[in-house]
């Protein structure tokens, strides 16, 4: 991570040892870090997520062409 940049988190995961959902960011280490984070939960939700993947799967198409 940089300074300034912006992170949006969509990774979802339960932390083993307190069993709440996380991302794939650790939150407290890049929030003094970088200018904006999504939190997680509560942040970029299942719509986004699909969108996301969606683009990505076209990318990938695309590079195969």
């Amino acid at each position: 991570l940089r300074k300034g940049q912006i992170v949006i988190d969509v990774g979802i995961n339960v932390d083993i040892e307190t069993g709440r959902l996380c991302g794939d960011v650790d939150f407290e280490s890049a929030k003094s870090i970088v200018s904006a984070i999504s939190p997680v939960p509560g942040g970029v939700g299942g719509v986004t997520s699909m969108v996301l993947i969606s683009h990505v799967i076209k990318a990938a198409k695309r590079s195969l062409q």
